[in-house]
């Protein structure tokens, strides 16, 4: 695969990712579902897609597979915050507070200064 191929499917996945936000936002649940499992089928490595899967099993109702992407993400992009809060905060949900406790941990030692472990915390 050339540059150009590589750079056309990389802003082909962004502009999907974008679509699948948009739908997640506007409650259509199945519609982010399919589109989600259809980017994961070409690229089940892209923490954003992960990310977004979580939310949408999160939103309907399922959070056990929720975990599972949520903590795919992180384990892909273990800089993101936003992946490591998802993360930690399905887990309080689904009443694993030694793991949610470990997540939160490792976020206030990767970004001490941000107040939102705090407030979930609390």
């Amino acid at each position: 695969m050339d540059v150009f191929s590589v750079q056309r499917s990389s802003q082909m996945i962004s502009e999907s990712l974008s679509s699948v936000a948009a739908a997640l936002e506007n409650g259509e649940l199945e519609i982010a579902e399919s589109k989600l499992n259809k980017i994961l089928a070409t690229v089940p490595n892209s923490p954003e897609a992960l990310n977004l899967s979580g939310l949408v099993s999160l939103r309907l109702g399922n959070c056990t597979s929720a975990i599972y992407f949520f903590g795919d993400a992180v384990f892909l992009d273990k800089d993101s915050a936003i992946y490591l809060l998802h993360f930690g905060s399905v887990l309080v949900m689904d009443g694993r507070l030694k793991k949610a406790v470990s997540a939160y941990s490792r976020f206030l030692r990767d970004y001490p200064d941000n107040p939102n472990v705090i407030f979930r915390i609390g």
